[in-house]
């Protein structure tokens, strides 16, 4: 069963977070909020996209808890649906979903602060093979300085370019 919220009008949504949330439980409440937080101050029309996939007959209460966060949080659009893959898949869920103008994705295990900086990837999905089209745009936002870690922005669009 897949699950989505009506939020804003789609095309004042500038930005999408994709928020990847598989067996978050309770810690993805507390990433999500500080997303919120760091997101509302920045002036950006924004949706995340709070993915709670699961895998069926399990004690996983992720699926609740992403649409307790929906139905608080007009900016939350949830995906539920049980799994039929694992993390790209995960991710390729959301994005389908996803109506900004720019999408970002991130793994909301919480190992990664919302407030200590984030790094954006953009990418073009060819919407009838859901394949990569060309190299994925990288955006970052207070920790990485795209000048002095040019390998590192290869390694991450490497990396995206696997997982998608």
């Amino acid at each position: 069963m897949q699950e989505n919220n009506t939020i804003q009008n789609q095309s004042d949504i500038e930005l999408s977070v994709v928020v990847l949330g598989y067996r978050g439980g309770e810690a993805l409440k507390i990433f999500v909020a500080q997303l919120v937080e760091s997101l509302s101050k920045s002036n950006i029309d924004y949706q995340l996209v709070v993915v709670g996939n699961y895998w069926p007959n399990t004690d996983d209460k992720t699926p609740e808890i992403v649409r307790e966060l929906a139905r608080v949080n007009k900016n939350i659009k949830p995906v539920i649906r049980e799994k039929e893959g694992r993390m790209g898949w995960d991710l390729r869920s959301g994005l389908e979903v996803a109506d900004g103008k720019y999408i970002a994705f991130i793994d909301g295990d919480g190992q990664m602060l919302a407030e200590d900086g984030m790094i954006v990837i953009i990418v073009t999905v060819d919407t009838k093979t859901g394949y990569l089209i060309g190299s994925p745009d990288i955006i970052s936002r207070g920790f990485v300085y795209m000048r002095e870690s040019k390998e590192l922005i290869e390694q991450v669009r490497a990396k995206v370019k696997k997982l998608i």
